[in-house]
Formats: C-alpha cells, structure tokens, sequence
C-alpha cells in the first residue's frame, strides 16, 4: 500500500496588470456593473475553495521612489505605462501551476489585463548566499 506525498499549499501573489482608468474607459455603465459582478463571483468562489488570503485594489495615483538613495521621488505610476499595477490578490494553492490555473480565471482578462503569478517566499532567494554566510547556523 503505497502513501501518496501530503500537498504543501504555498501563497502565490496575483498581480494585476494594465488596469488603469483607461483599461475601463470602453466600458458603459452596464459593463461595468456585469464586470463587478463577476469579480465578486471569482472572489467569492475562491472563499468558498479557502484559497483566498488577501487582496486589495490600488489607488489610481502614488509615487514612485529611485535612485540609490531614494533621492527622486515622482508622480506614479506613469499614465503612458503599460504595466500599471491596479491591485492583488494572495492565494493559497500547491504549486506555481495551480495558482496560474486560479489566475485563468480573473474577470479582468476579458478587457486585456494580464496576471502576473508569483510565489510568496519567506526570504529573498538573491540574498540567500548572503544570508548563510553571515548566520553560520543557516
């Protein structure tokens, strides 16, 4: 009798992409009223799975902080990019595939905004090496 391997759930961050005014900005009334309602029905079936953790929309406007001190601080994100973030969402799922199949069904697809997936981790993968050599116990 063999025991198949107990899933592990990871948290995996949806990021929408190209979701500024103008991503809405064909949409009538009505459209957009149906699109609210099926964002409120994805969500509420992700509830319903338990596979929701956490997500919020993002304000239209902000700022963006560069330079390696921080030095330059503008308006953001920048009305001609094409990859402005307009919220999140964190789900739990058992791999990196899972969570790509939870994100095909993102209401926001049909009007051309794109989902990018990517795992949550407990510590920054690029620092890692710097990591061990400065805790020994690592």
């Amino acid at each position: 009798m063999s025991s198949s391997p107990q899933s592990t759930q990871s948290d995996y961050l949806l990021l929408f992409r190209n979701a500024g005014e103008e991503s809405h900005a064909h949409l009538t009334r009505d459209q957009r009223a149906e699109l609210t309602e099926r964002w409120n029905q994805w969500v509420t079936a992700l509830l319903s799975k338990d596979q929701l953790r956490e997500g919020h929309p993002l304000a239209l406007t902000g700022r963006v902080v560069s330079g390696p001190g921080g030095e330059r601080i503008t308006d953001g994100p920048y009305a001609e990019a094409k990859e402005v973030v307009g919220g999140y969402v964190v789900v739990k799922a058992g791999s990196l595939d899972a969570a790509a199949q939870i994100a095909r069904g993102c209401p926001g697809l049909s009007i051309g905004l794109t989902v990018e997936v990517r795992e949550l981790l407990a510590r920054s993968p690029v620092l890692e090496d710097v990591r061990s050599v400065s805790d020994p116990t690592a």
